[in-house]
């Protein structure tokens, strides 16, 4: 998987606000027939990790470093329903820019979590 970030662009602030600012305008139209979704919802995305910790996310279709985890934690709860089980980290990226991720360890795979 670390090949496929072998060429990692630098990303601005402003490309990861207009990313965010344009993701979130599309969720007022964008529905799947049963349900609305909200920019709260996880979205699915691509990160390389190396012993469970990333170290390189792709936004807009481009690598970014991840300069440091600042903080990371565990949530397992809803076991008498669907379980879910998820390993959070806060991100700092190599631009300065924030972004929390988690790793879907009931389901697999990784998702951005929005909190604004």
């Amino acid at each position: 998987m670390l090949q496929k970030f072998r060429n990692t662009q630098h990303i601005t602030r402003k490309d990861f606000r207009e990313e965010s600012e344009t993701r979130h305008a599309s969720y007022a139209t964008r529905h799947d027939g049963e349900a609305v979704t909200s920019p709260y919802d996880p979205e699915k995305i691509e990160v390389a990790a190396q012993e469970g910790r990333p170290f390189v996310v792709r936004l807009k279709k481009r690598p970014v470093l991840v300069k440091d985890v600042v903080n990371m934690w565990r949530i397992d709860e809803e076991w008498w329903r669907k379980p879910i089980s998820r390993l959070y980290f806060s991100l700092e990226l190599e631009n300065g820019a924030r972004l929390t991720v988690f790793n879907d360890l009931s389901g697999g795979g990784w998702y951005r979590q929005s909190w604004v």
